[in-house]
């Protein structure tokens, strides 16, 4: 048989609200009717509202007197909605307790708790005349509203005070929290003092910035403000907490007064002042106009004039770095190297940001300054040669060259620059060329010495050494003075070798062992012809004729411009019989 199961509600007692049996399924309390059902015994009510929270019991009924039950309650939660704050759109008077703001949660299950805070503090009740009372309205639909209320006594440091509520609740999960916008406090109190300050600029006030001048009282509300100058008629020139001054003048200098009156209790004027100082730094004036002409090695003097508001600096400036500082340019016997722009930067010490500049161009007129490439040159015969001469002066010179050649010139302001291209002929060696710069005032002149290159060449010329024993010294008194003789010429030899400029250090190494050979060669043959030395056969002896004085003479004969030759005894040229020497060998 199959047994009935019933479930209940406890509801005014117990109802029923729907019965599975024989006879199937009964559904009897009206406002569950149509959110109730049994799926698989489990009770189903679908659209839970908060009147749904109660104890429900299920009932098997096996027989009249076996039956069985087990309860269960249900509760819903439903979070509030976002607290709203609100203050009183007018200010509080100071010192006065007053209802200060009051916060408002509304449709929570079930009802939430609502904390008060100021400056991030909680506000604690019934603390520092701290009073929060609330009011819980249960809606319609079984939700709650709260409604929390603030009263306090507020003091002049309260204007402007943060304030803000926080709504605490719960639901399966946890506990949760929701803190509404946060408001300022408005605390009205009288003025009895205002302040006039330059709100913009930060810093110093130059000609051209934009200037605002703000007065504010020390109550709330804010009192009636004017604005005036102290030097005008006394007419104001805002009726409101700020005067804008645009694109500021010097005229703008001078004291500004503000008043201000508050009605609020009665009847109560204060007023300050301000002095406004707009600073001003006029350009530069010099006392000589621009282009400045002075002559070389003359004294230069001029001055850069400055007017303006406070102390200033003044720097002369060249190629964009510091040249000389103070007013007055000073400048003994100038050369060329003076000649530029020159820039007189000025700026006030009180205000570094304020600065301006004039420019002043000196020219330093003259004869040209030469100079080039290279004073001494060494060269070859046939070589393709390339010079440059700079001329510096006021006017800019005119450059000639002593030689033609190719000529390539450049300008650069006073500074002319020719580069001459020419070929190296024989004629040019050890010669020098000539380089003129001239203009107005003059010419200047710089040579370049060509000197032969100090590599040989096949046209090297090298002195021929000719020693010609034509006679036999009688002593060694006139073999050491033909030996000076020789020296002399040895000197000739190197001086010559000196001027060609083309013979090293070994050339004369050269010519100096040669020498000496040539002297021991003739002591040699003095020592011969003397009998001192035999040579080693005792028959042979000298026949010459009786009263011959023979010599032996060293000669230095150069036979051709290319080319040296050293004749010792036996290689010279042939004699006429008369003048050979005769010799009889008398060996066996």
């Amino acid at each position: 048989m199959k047994h009935a199961q019933t479930y209940h509600v406890e509801k005014n007692g117990v109802q029923k609200i729907i019965t599975i049996g024989p006879h199937g399924t009964v559904k009897e309390d009206s406002e569950l009717k149509e959110r109730v059902n049994l799926e698989n015994v489990t009770l189903i009510i679908s659209g839970v509202r908060v009147q749904d929270e109660r104890t429900y019991i299920c009932q098997v009924e096996k027989s009249s007197v076996d039956i069985t039950e087990s309860k269960v309650h249900l509760r819903v939660y439903k979070a509030p909605e976002f607290p709203e704050i609100k203050l009183p759109t007018a200010g509080l008077p100071v010192n006065e307790k007053a209802e200060v703001a009051t916060c408002e949660s509304k449709n929570g299950f079930p009802a939430p708790n609502i904390a008060w805070y100021k400056n991030g503090f909680p506000l604690q009740r019934d603390h520092d005349g701290v009073e929060v009372s609330y009011q819980h309205t249960q809606e319609s639909s079984g939700l709650f509203t709260v409604m929390s209320i603030l009263n306090m006594q507020v003091v002049q440091s309260d204007n402007d005070a943060v304030l803000y509520c926080e709504v605490s609740y719960h639901v399966p999960g946890g506990d949760f929290m929701m803190e509404s916008k946060k408001e300022n406090l408005t605390v009205y109190y009288p003025n009895t003092k205002v302040t006039l300050y330059k709100e913009k600029p930060s810093g110093s006030v130059k000609e051209g910035d934009t200037v605002e001048l703000r007065c504010v009282g020390d109550g709330n509300p804010q009192p009636e403000i004017t604005i005036s100058k102290k030097d005008t008629d006394g007419s104001s020139l805002v009726e409101q907490p700020s005067l804008i001054l645009e694109n500021v003048q010097r005229g703008a200098s001078g004291g500004y007064v503000c008043t201000g009156i508050d009605y609020s209790d009665g009847y109560h004027e204060a007023s300050a002042e301000i002095e406004l100082h707009v600073h001003y730094l006029d350009p530069p004036i010099f006392s000589e106009k621009s282009p400045l002409l002075v002559n070389l090695g003359d004294h230069l003097s001029v001055s850069c004039e400055v007017n303006g508001s406070s102390k200033a600096e003044i720097v002369w400036q060249k190629n964009g770095k510091d040249y000389f500082h103070g007013t007055l340019l000073n400048l003994d016997e100038v050369g060329y190297d003076i000649s530029g722009n020159y820039t007189c930067f000025v700026h006030l010490i009180d205000v570094p940001e304020l600065n301006v500049t004039n420019n002043l161009e000196i020219v330093v007129a003259g004869k040209p300054d030469v100079s080039v490439s290279s004073k001494v040159l060494s060269v070859k015969e046939n070589e393709l040669v390339t010079v440059t001469c700079t001329a510096i002066g006021y006017p800019a010179a005119d450059i000639t060259w002593s030689i033609n050649g190719s000529v390539d010139g450049n300008i650069d302001e006073l500074e002319v620059t020719s580069e001459l291209t020419f070929r190296v002929t024989q004629d040019l060696v050890n010669t020098s060329i000539s380089c003129v710069a001239t203009n107005l005032y003059g010419s200047s002149e710089e040579e370049i010495q060509l000197e032969q290159s100090a590599e040989m060449t096949d046209s090297t010329v090298i002195p021929v050494i000719d020693l010609v024993p034509t006679a036999v010294p009688d002593s060694v008194s006139d073999l050491v003075t033909t030996a000076v003789a020789v020296s002399g010429s040895e000197e000739n030899v190197i001086q010559e070798t000196t001027r060609a400029g083309s013979h090293g250090v070994i050339i004369v190494v050269v010519i100096v062992c040669i020498l000496l050979l040539a002297i021991l060669g003739a002591v040699l043959y003095f020592l011969y012809k003397k009998g001192r030395i035999s040579c080693g056969r005792s028959g042979k002896q000298d026949i010459t004729k009786p009263g011959e004085k023979e010599h032996i003479v060293v000669e230095m004969k150069p036979d051709s411009p290319a080319e040296e030759s050293v004749l010792l005894p036996g290689s010279q040229e042939k004699k006429p019989p008369g003048d050979q020497e005769k010799y009889m060998d008398i060996r066996n």
